[in-house]
């Protein structure tokens, strides 16, 4: 996968104290070579899902330790929602770790027990209310609002070939050559759908009394709802329904930039609220995801950019 995290900052111990603790739970997975040292593609749910919260945990803390970032609002798509708890201290290391092994185990097995095999693809330059009759008529579901022009669709390898198929159709109109269908090569199972109910009742039985705690010094944004969490016990009590639910993240981050209020109307924010945006991990893909937010009061930042040029508002307006 390749590290961003420098193996000078005191963050990248968090790889072998992680791995640790894996052990501890059953796991004989070592996240330092998974995370830095490992080159090839990183195959299955569980060691994905393991290699992207801890390398996200690990530039948290880098973030934290080298520009001071105390966040407003934390939020995070799909398993990056558990780096959002742990960044609003609702959960700590030595729980998440096990909790997303759990989730990204109970996850496959679904998937290997499911009828059919199940995938994710990404639907783009297409309105929205085509994509929810198109996800009817071939009853598959959406995966993710990303964006007003981005969402996902979820189900059968079948299904989703049938809405390929519909996309390619509509693209013979000239004014729908822009739309694109893109499977995700790396998801092999029906996400954020009805297919992962027995994933989600498997991660309800592992949460234990006592495992989340109350949010401390930053709102969690939810991806079930688009809203900021209200208590840990809430998150602990929809954490598991996240597995079947698609992901709200455009309401998220419209929520972060002042584009709508807590409860997830939308309003009129004031030209001096100021919002910087940082992707905090690997990659740039929520980056672009969000790039439609930017204006005079809203800088979207990469994770390496944040760190190269710092946070300052003068100097991302720059």
């Amino acid at each position: 996968m390749g590290s961003i995290i420098s193996p000078s900052s005191q963050a990248y111990e968090t790889f072998e104290e992680g791995s640790e603790i894996l052990a501890a739970h059953g796991y004989d997975i070592n996240l330092l070579r998974l995370c830095v040292e490992q080159d090839e593609p990183i195959v299955g749910q569980l060691h994905n899902q393991l290699a992207i919260f801890a390398n996200n945990y690990a530039a948290e803390l880098q973030l934290k330790d080298e520009l001071g970032v105390k966040p407003d609002h934390v939020a995070g798509h799909s398993v990056g929602e558990y780096n959002a708890y742990t960044g609003a201290a609702v959960l700590n290391y030595s729980y998440a770790l096990p909790l997303v092994a759990e989730r990204a185990s109970a996850m496959a097995q679904a998937g290997v027990n499911a009828r059919e095999p199940g995938g994710l693809a990404v639907i783009s330059r297409l309105d929205l209310e085509t994509v929810e009759q198109l996800a009817r008529k071939n009853a598959v579901q959406i995966g993710n609002y990303n964006n007003p022009e981005q969402t996902t669709v979820t189900g059968t390898l079948a299904q989703l070939r049938a809405v390929g198929e519909d996309i390619e159709k509509l693209k013979e109109e000239p004014a729908n050559s822009r739309i694109r269908f893109i499977p995700i090569k790396n998801v092999d199972v029906a996400v954020h759908s009805r297919w992962m109910g027995p994933a989600a009742r498997r991660l309800r039985q592992f949460i234990e009394p006592g495992m989340f705690f109350e949010p401390y010094g930053a709102e969690v944004l939810l991806n079930i709802n688009g809203k900021v969490a209200l208590s840990g016990g809430q998150i602990a009590e929809l954490a598991p329904d996240q597995l079947t639910n698609p992901v709200r993240w455009q309401e998220d981050m419209e929520v972060a930039v002042g584009l709508r209020d807590y409860e997830g109307n939308l309003r009129q924010p004031g030209e001096d609220e100021r919002v910087i945006i940082v992707e905090v991990g690997y990659g740039t893909v929520l980056t672009g995801i969000n790039r439609y937010l930017k204006s005079d009061r809203v800088r979207v930042v990469s994770y390496q950019d944040a760190l190269k040029y710092g946070l300052d508002w003068q100097e991302q307006a720059a």
